[in-house]
Order: C-alpha cells, then sequence, then structure tokens
C-alpha cells in the first residue's frame, strides 16, 4: 500500500478588487440553460425498450390495529393489459418482515 499525505488545498485572492473575487460573483449553473430551455434530460423522461416497472406495497402495523390480511386475490390485477405478474411475500424464500 502506497503511503501519502493528506491532500489538502489553498487559494488566495488579493484584497481590495472584487472582479477577482469569487465570492458574491455570478457563476452561471452547467445545465441551466438545457434545464430552462426544456432541453435537459431527467431519469423519468427515459423509456428504455422492455422496461418493467414495479410497486411494492407495505402494510405496517404501529401496534394498534387490529386487522390482519389473511388473501389478496391478484387474479383482476394479472388479467389487466401490461400486468406481467404479481409477488407476494410468500412468494419470496427466507425471513420476510
Amino acid at each position: 500500500m502506497q503511503d501519502r499525505r493528506i491532500s489538502c488545498g489553498d487559494q488566495s485572492y488579493p484584497a481590495g478588487d472584487p472582479s477577482t473575487a469569487p465570492v458574491g460573483a455570478f457563476t452561471q449553473k452547467l445545465s441551466a440553460r438545457l434545464q430552462a430551455s426544456g432541453e435537459a434530460q431527467f431519469s423519468s423522461d427515459l423509456h428504455p425498450n422492455n422496461l418493467v416497472y414495479g410497486q411494492f406495497v407495505v402494510v405496517a402495523d404501529n401496534g394498534g390495529g387490529k386487522a390482519r390480511i389473511e388473501n389478496i386475490d391478484a387474479t383482476s390485477a394479472l388479467k389487466m393489459p401490461g400486468v406481467i405478474d404479481f409477488v407476494a411475500a410468500c412468494d419470496i424464500p427466507g425471513l420476510n418482515l
């Protein structure tokens, strides 16, 4: 393993000349023009082929509830266009909390 010092840096700016100081100076954000023009692409704008979306549904008991889900019938959901599968905690091996 190579032994080296911790990196450090220092920048000094001459006092008195505001044109050389970075503090308070306008600095344009690199992506500002793309975002302002609507040309910027975000992850929600991308639609790769064969992309599959999933939705996690978690039912948590805060200690005060008395209800218990005993069965979920996904038959109707599985008949909907675009639905590929339904996976419940009992379908996943191991401990599911």
